[in-house]
């Protein structure tokens, strides 16, 4: 059985010297013909735009000036580079921040909490908090927003 493994890896390694040898080992593919490069001709209605100073891009999702009982409602994507962190201002009500990819973690005063796609976290009007990536993959968020008018 060893040796019949053995062979099988020889064979497997010549076989791979040949095809290298073949090609060098290098070079690029072919460039695709022009009409590869056609645009679809839309762009997103809600495109994220960067946020000033700050490893971070942001879009509104959905706003609503007056909603249910005199309260401003709003959802906006936050998409936070690796390995960065984004300060948030307080807000006039409270936030709830939704995971919706890499990880991640919100500290609020002094309680840090880690994201998690099964429980978003909350944090209460009047404070300022930061989201914090320590992942190698961007990290996307969702807020939620309501403040009383």
């Amino acid at each position: 059985m060893a040796t019949v493994l053995r062979n099988s890896l020889s064979l497997l390694a010549f076989a791979a010297c040949i095809c290298f040898a073949q090609t060098g080992g290098r070079g690029l593919l072919p460039a695709p013909p022009p009409s590869a490069y056609q645009e679809s001709g839309s762009h997103p209605e809600k495109p994220f735009v960067p946020i000033s100073g700050e490893h971070a891009f942001s879009r509104s999702v959905f706003q609503e000036p007056s909603g249910p009982a005199n309260t401003r409602i709003e959802v906006v994507d936050l998409v936070i580079a690796p390995r960065q962190s984004l300060q948030m201002p307080a807000g006039a009500g409270p936030v709830v921040i939704d995971l919706r990819s890499g990880t991640g973690t919100v500290s609020a005063g002094t309680r840090l909490s880690g994201l998690s796609l099964q429980s978003p976290v909350s944090v209460a009007a009047g404070f300022p908090f930061a989201i914090k990536n320590p992942g190698l993959l961007p990290l996307m968020v969702r807020l939620y927003k309501v403040e009383g008018k």
